[in-house]
């Protein structure tokens, strides 16, 4: 609720300076900006806005114009730079557009400041720039769209899996991939597919021809390295499922790379890290331990289960009151832990109460736990609550004051002589909603 709203005075600077935009009167968008930035001090009452805000505003002025947008164009020096890598891409020389757009930015960034754009290029931007000169050139490269030569080749090796005549996929890949090599070569050009993407090209194809789905199963020696990352991660010896699955990743990389002359191994790809990521997933599940974005210790994920039970259990109000004890004991069990062993903040970070609170009520409702019951807001707490929305109306523009903020403490502060027990959080929500009622939004 602090932030400052556009007057109309600022947009109609910015409307002039979009309409010029479009018009092609500035080359680039950051001399626009600067324009705007300028027309913005020589306003009466002078509001400091930084550039990436005015470009933000904008470009979504522009919009609401119905003016077309156009991206920032190439310097010379960029454009010679750029042409070099699509060149580059074209000829072989990097595997994927990605690999390129990477070499260019870091070199684009290198370039002085009167021969480069205001503002940074990303990999994106510049990836979407080498694929369109590209397809202008009629070049394929090995994560391009596929053309309709390339797919009725495809289809045929695909028809062929679906029925049966080759025996995997990775057989009809080679074969497929040969093929469209000798008619590349013909045409006097390199063909940059991998054999990889051509084997998912044609597995999607296969699948859709009736080829029926099924996920290779994991052989002992695979089992027996996933399943000691999975002791790992509940022992809780890496912080996450997805360091575990790099690890473990690695390593049955190189078991593949060692055993891909065996008769098992023959004709099949490594596994992927998505493969892993979701198999370990899979079974710390079934260990109990929850997915991948929690970072919590085993220790500590029983201590908040074993609080988040005593709120059905009546041995607490509330789940803040819940949240409390289990804070205070946590902080016992990282004592205690330091104490034992030594250990960074980064391994064992210290813990807040609204942290903790947030994992209660998460883990209760994953455990279908039946808290108690919402306590609705009285006529006289709702008084006061509109006493401070009128005095926050009043001062919301004197921002040295931080008003929502000295009206949200101020709520909680009255509530309490009332001996009404509000969380500062529910302090500021409620009178959030009081503020929107009364300005007519939803």
């Amino acid at each position: 609720m602090t932030h400052r709203l556009w007057r109309p005075e600022e947009d109609r600077i910015i409307d002039l300076h979009a309409r010029a935009l479009a018009r092609g009167e500035y080359r680039f968008t950051a001399d626009a900006v600067r324009a705007c930035l300028l027309d913005f001090g020589r306003l009466p009452s002078k509001t400091e806005r930084t550039a990436a805000v005015a470009h933000v505003r904008l470009r979504k002025r522009m919009a609401v114009l119905g003016l077309p947008w156009a991206g920032e164009a190439l310097t010379d020096d960029e454009e010679r730079v750029l042409q070099r890598y699509v060149s580059g891409i074209a000829r072989g020389e990097y595997e994927r557009v990605k690999d390129a757009a990477r070499l260019c930015r870091d070199e684009l960034a290198d370039l002085p400041v009167g021969k480069r754009s205001w503002h940074p290029r990303s990999v994106g931007s510049l990836s979407c720039l080498m694929r369109r000169r590209l397809r202008s050139a009629a070049v394929t490269w090995s994560n391009a769209k596929w053309t309709a030569d390339e797919d009725a080749v495809a289809r045929r090796y695909a028809r062929a899996l679906a029925t049966g005549k080759l025996p995997d996929a990775q057989v009809a890949a080679d074969r497929c991939l040969a093929e469209l090599v000798r008619r590349s070569a013909r045409r006097g050009s390199r063909y940059l597919r991998t054999r990889i993407g051509v084997a998912g090209k044609l597995r999607s194809l296969a699948r859709e021809a009736g080829w029926p789905s099924f996920v290779r199963p994991w052989r002992p020696e695979e089992r027996d390295g996933r399943d000691r990352y999975v002791a790992a991660l509940v022992e809780g010896r890496f912080r996450t499922a997805k360091l575990a699955a790099t690890a473990c990743t690695k390593e049955l990389a190189d078991l593949h790379q060692r055993s891909r002359n065996s008769r098992s191994y023959a004709g099949t790809l490594p596994r992927s890290y998505g493969a892993v990521l979701r198999e370990l997933n899979g079974r710390a599940l079934e260990l109990g331990l929850p997915r991948h974005g929690d970072k919590w210790r085993l220790q500590e994920r029983q201590v908040l289960e074993r609080h988040a039970r005593g709120v059905p259990a009546g041995r607490y109000d509330s789940w803040l009151d819940a949240a409390r004890a289990c804070y205070a004991e946590l902080e016992e069990l990282h004592e205690r832990i330091r104490s034992s062993s030594p250990v960074t903040l980064r391994e064992l970070p210290k813990r807040k109460l609204i942290e903790v609170h947030k994992h209660i009520v998460d883990l209760s409702h994953k455990l279908g736990l039946k808290g108690p019951r919402r306590v609705l807001w009285t006529p006289a707490e709702d008084k006061i609550c509109a006493s401070w929305v009128r005095w926050y109306e009043r001062y919301r523009k004197v921002r040295r004051l931080e008003p929502f903020k000295t009206a949200t403490e101020g709520f909680q502060e009255d509530l309490e002589k009332i001996h009404s027990e509000r969380s500062l959080n529910a302090c500021k929500l409620h009178l959030l909603k009081q503020y929107r009622r009364l300005q007519g939004v939803a």
